[in-house]
């Protein structure tokens, strides 16, 4: 199949439901919801989910890359429709995370620590 015969209509219209979809769901977590006391505690595995979809976005980036170096288009948009799926997961874990979670302490010395290397 060549170039001029795919059509990027559907893979365009799909990011702009996804994207409508997550922007909708992000304004009803900030204003509409609102989360119970032991919320934060039952999503404790949210930053490590996080951390997981951050590594899974950047490997899918990778492998797209070796694909296009490679000259291999029909390879290529599956692995970026991929770290696009994992990217929009991983924001809404974050937002989540950071709207009904509460803020991380840290100890004495690791508090030192991040005033040293963050003084601004």
């Amino acid at each position: 199949m060549s170039q001029a015969e795919i059509s990027p209509r559907p893979v365009v219209g799909a990011i702009v439901v996804v994207s409508g979809l997550a922007v909708s769901f992000l304004l009803w977590l900030l204003y509409v919801h609102h989360a119970s006391v032991d919320f934060a505690g039952r999503w404790m595995f949210l930053p490590a989910l996080n951390a997981i979809l951050n590594a899974l976005c950047a490997i899918a980036l990778c492998v797209g890359l070796y694909f296009i170096k490679h000259h291999n288009r029909e390879a290529h948009p599956p692995s970026m429709l991929l770290a696009f799926a994992f990217s929009s997961v991983f924001l809404i874990g974050y937002i989540v995370n950071h709207t009904h979670c509460t803020a991380t302490r840290f100890f004495p010395a690791t508090a030192r620590y991040a005033r040293c290397t963050f003084p601004f």
